[in-house]
């Protein structure tokens, strides 16, 4: 039997919620703990999940009980270079809801400070797993629905 991948999510409101909606059907991946300074948005994310999860009111004291396989950050926009900052000191594997950073001094600092990263960075385009997705690209590399425009 393989072990769960295991995921923190840091941010729990609307877009955190929606990543917990597809990990949740993914086969062997999990949610183990979550991050958020708001307590309502915490228990509405704990709402859709139904094994243990380990809470915390700041992100930063998730990173330190290092229980996760990878971190998935949706916290909003503005917020995610200096998240990031934190997070890749635990050279974890992370998938950063999209956009990555809101300014390009932002992208630049955050392309440098990830280099030589040794784990998968990804910015979420977490749409493309989700079953009804999935079926229209093989129906679209079959060529059964016509040909793609954009």
């Amino acid at each position: 039997m393989t072990d769960k991948f295991r995921y923190g999510i840091i941010g729990a409101g609307s877009m955190g919620r929606e990543h917990i909606r597809n990990v949740n059907i993914i086969d062997n991946a999990e949610i183990v703990a979550l991050a958020d300074p708001f307590q309502d948005s915490l228990e509405q994310s704990l709402s859709l999940l139904n094994n243990k999860v380990k809470t915390f009111q700041d992100y930063k004291d998730l990173l330190k009980a290092d229980l996760v396989d990878g971190y998935i950050i949706s916290t909003p926009n503005f917020t995610h270079i200096d998240v990031l900052k934190d997070v890749i000191t635990t050279k974890k594997n992370l998938l950063i809801e999209k956009p990555l950073c809101t300014t390009t001094k932002d992208c630049l600092e955050f392309r440098d400070l990830t280099k030589n990263y040794p784990a998968t960075i990804w910015t979420a385009m977490e749409y493309r797993y989700m079953p009804p997705i999935k079926r229209m690209i093989e129906e679209i590399h079959k060529k059964t629905i016509g040909e793609l425009k954009m």
